[in-house]
């Protein structure tokens, strides 16, 4: 107990938060063996479920059921329980890929009570596999901090597909993290070809509400940024981009940005960082200008003066 709230960490803390959510009680640490018979009983259920043998005849080539009210309540039922077994399921799923993401010294805070009926609502429709994961990380992530995920994520979240989950991942090498904390790609067709990225798929990513053109450009010159640097997160790691020359030559960078629903996204898809991307960046700047000259500078530890430096990665 710490200031007369009980503190929840762990498994443990995320299945007492789980069983005060659903209004059920799963008690800690409990394991469940499933023999075979179990799985017989669950195996004959299920075929008794997928059951469709129901006296049928054929009218004029269609195919017609017996439709007293018994056989069409009997139907009713048997899809409905076919329904609720699907989205426990789903569910369940969902709620083992969480399972999977906190570690035992993790700290957990129950979300409102708002995220959680809209959470569940929406996890028990969600069928695929690699999308349950996904759910299962933004559940881990709203544990250990509240707000890390909004409604609007949520809902965004809900209609996404696989496909357009893909689509989102494959933009995430070549995405860094500026000064000022926003999460941006270099809008240069050169290092979209160098990475194989299509341009059409850009644009849907733009389309869908997940990528903004930025306001201005990020720029080296000495009236814009007198240090002549800018600093960088790649991949948890800090860098500072520099130039070395003191010309007062402007050089701009066009960015794509991405929005607060895209950047809480982002944080839950693995992804193989594109390790020559800051290089190619650099190689891009000094192409624009050969009179000029830039170097990277690996942080490490990051200096506190910077934004968004976190020393614990």
């Amino acid at each position: 107990m710490v200031g007369g709230l009980e503190v929840l960490t762990g498994l443990d803390g995320f299945l007492k938060i789980l069983s005060d959510a659903l209004g059920i009680i799963i008690e800690p640490r409990k394991r469940i063996a499933i023999s075979e018979a179990e799985k017989k009983v669950a195996k004959n259920a299920n075929e008794i479920l997928n059951n469709t043998d129901y006296p049928t005849t054929f009218d004029d080539g269609l195919l017609k059921m017996q439709s007293t009210k018994e056989d069409i309540l009997a139907r009713a039922k048997t899809r409905e329980n076919k329904r609720l077994m699907k989205k426990q399921n789903n569910l369940e799923s969902v709620i083992g890929h969480t399972a999977k993401n906190i570690d035992e010294k993790d700290v957990l805070t129950p979300p409102t009570d708002e995220w959680v009926d809209r959470f569940f609502e929406y996890a028990e429709n969600i069928t695929t596999e690699k999308l349950q994961y996904l759910w299962g990380k933004v559940l881990a992530g709203e544990l250990k901090k509240t707000g890390s995920f909004s409604l609007r994520t949520l809902d965004y979240l809900r209609s996404m597909s696989i496909k357009e989950a893909e689509e989102f991942q494959k933009i995430l090498p070549i995405s860094i993290i500026i000064g000022n904390g926003d999460r941006c790609i270099v809008d240069e067709h050169t290092l979209y070809r160098k990475f194989e990225i299509d341009y059409p798929d850009l644009i849907k990513l733009i389309n869908r509400g997940l990528l903004n053109k930025a306001d201005k450009p990020i720029g080296f010159s000495q009236d814009q940024n007198p240090s002549n640097s800018i600093f960088i997160v790649y991949n948890n790691n800090y860098f500072l981009l520099s130039r070395r020359t003191k010309e007062n030559q402007i050089i701009r960078l066009t960015m794509y940005v991405f929005t607060d629903i895209a950047k809480e996204i982002a944080s839950i898809i693995t992804y193989k960082p594109a390790d020559e991307y800051l290089q190619a960046m650099k190689d891009l700047l000094e192409k624009r200008d050969p009179s000029l000259s830039f170097e990277i500078e690996k942080l490490n530890p990051c200096p506190r003066k910077l934004p968004n430096c976190q020393n614990d990665h």
